[in-house]
């Protein structure tokens, strides 16, 4: 009788050690774990894009090399890579704030400062800020042009 004691207490043990481990992982999982916003680049321009209003650059080398970070239309809406997916994204006016979103992520361009650019446009400079719906957020600098 006290061997079988003995028996259901360590599997009693083994049972709540196994718990705790579960309870754990989920709360690391959950809580400390999530997933990194990353951001890219792209070369190729949709049609329906064509005619932007900004495009905008992660740095100078990127801009040399026509690596766009962020392309706009005035209005039609803007392009963007996220995690490594081409993400299409409406324009939200909210006062000298560039801010675009769709059910996945909102996007917001703070221009830091703008320069005219031969009577034809803006040469601007800025921080972008991702925000995912999980409230996740990464922010980053951008260079780029407006305008003609």
């Amino acid at each position: 009788m006290k061997d079988n004691i003995n028996k259901i207490n360590i599997v009693e043990k083994i049972c709540i050690l196994v718990l705790f481990i579960l309870i754990f992982y989920f709360i690391n999982i959950y809580f400390f774990k999530k997933p990194k916003i990353t951001l890219g680049t792209f070369t190729e321009i949709p049609k329906d894009l064509m005619d932007s209003g900004c495009t905008f650059y992660w740095n100078q080398s990127d801009l040399d090399k026509k690596e766009i970070a962020l392309i706009d239309t005035f209005g039609s809406g803007a392009l963007i890579v996220i995690n490594g997916n081409s993400e299409k994204l409406k324009e939200v006016r909210n006062g000298d704030l560039l801010n675009f979103s769709n059910d996945k992520f909102e996007v917001k361009i703070n221009i830091i400062k703008s320069t005219l650019n031969n009577n034809e446009g803006t040469y601007e400079e800025g921080i972008l800020t991702v925000i995912g719906k999980d409230g996740e957020s990464t922010s980053k600098n951008v260079l780029g042009y407006c305008g003609s």
